[in-house]
């Protein structure tokens, strides 16, 4: 019976290669992609194109509410911004031996690779994402295997370790040699850089001050449109038609939605504690200075919908 691996798979380069190393040793391999609410933009469609050029089974599992209730209170913290890499790197991790448990994989691959990204890759910030995964003996890092501890699953003879490499470093340049060998260029691979809401500096500026009184449903609000505070009370407003389809689904309690009756106009949204009757002249004061609020609305025509 062949040898089953999970690999956690981003899209990125990085994953790629670790797949298409597994595959060398004839592993069976099943690409999952964990959905942490926390991506910049949506690339299933991307994903499932190439998964098909990989010839590789992808799944993805949504735990949105489990990746939101770890970033309020990350035990290590955040990076440079709200970015809780450790932990985010743990909880991928136990999310997906759940996964292998249920589903009897053998092990869990991922494309880490030794000292590439500051807060979670160097061997110091690598030790304390192992201290918190629930099972690490079940994770193999194949692009770093050489400079790390030999893993249950090659003492045992699931994978061939000579056949592992031993990146270290920011440089991609082994991975995109590798990447011509299986006959795939830079085009039909994304970005490996960037990619996460929460390492954007903006991000961190619109919602630092939120992040206790935060729910699930406001998080799902607050990812998008441009951010003005009133009186120290958030409102925010879309900026263009697709972010105004999206935020229109808020369903939380914390936040008024204000519309208008001109169908031109944007959607705001306004912390339901600070809204009042005698709020409304304030909020068309402001509102009317920003983008295609401007010249119509009046107190006259205000929507409110709570």
């Amino acid at each position: 019976m062949k040898t089953k691996a999970l690999v956690l798979f981003s899209g990125g380069l990085d994953s790629v290669i670790t797949i298409k190393l597994l595959q060398d040793q004839n592993i069976q391999v099943t690409a999952i992609f964990i959905q942490n609410g926390f991506r910049i933009k949506d690339t299933s469609n991307y994903l499932k194109e190439l998964a098909k050029k990989l010839n590789v089974k992808l799944i993805f599992l949504h735990k949105e509410q489990d990746f939101f209730n770890m970033w309020k209170e990350p035990s290590y913290g955040y990076g440079k911004a709200l970015n809780p890499c450790v932990n985010c790197h743990a909880l991928m991790a136990n999310l997906a031996e759940q996964y292998r448990i249920k589903h009897n994989f053998d092990f869990i691959a991922t494309g880490d690779v030794l000292h590439q990204r500051g807060f979670s890759q160097t061997s110091k910030q690598l030790k304390k994402v192992i201290s918190i995964i629930d099972n690490p003996d079940k994770i193999l890092r194949p692009l770093s295997a050489r400079h790390l501890e030999k893993t249950e699953m090659e003492k045992n003879g699931l994978v061939d370790r000579e056949l592992l490499l031993g990146i270290t470093g920011k440089s991609r340049k082994i991975q995109y040699n590798l990447l011509k060998k299986y006959g795939l260029n830079k085009k039909d691979i994304e970005s490996p850089a960037g990619g996460c809401l929460l390492a954007e500096k903006n991000f961190k500026n619109n919602i630092n001050d939120f992040i206790k009184s935060l729910d699930f449903n406001d998080f799902q609000l607050i990812k998008y449109g441009r951010h003005l505070l009133l009186n120290n009370h958030k409102i925010i407003l879309s900026r263009n038609k697709n972010e105004q389809i999206i935020m229109e689904k808020y369903n939380g309690k914390n936040y008024i939605k204000i519309t208008t009756n001109n169908i031109k106009s944007p959607i705001a949204f306004i912390e339901k504690k600070y809204f009042d009757n005698n709020n409304i002249s304030d909020i068309v004061k402001l509102l009317k200075k920003y983008s295609k609020f401007k010249n119509i609305i009046d107190e006259n025509n205000f929507k409110i919908i709570i």
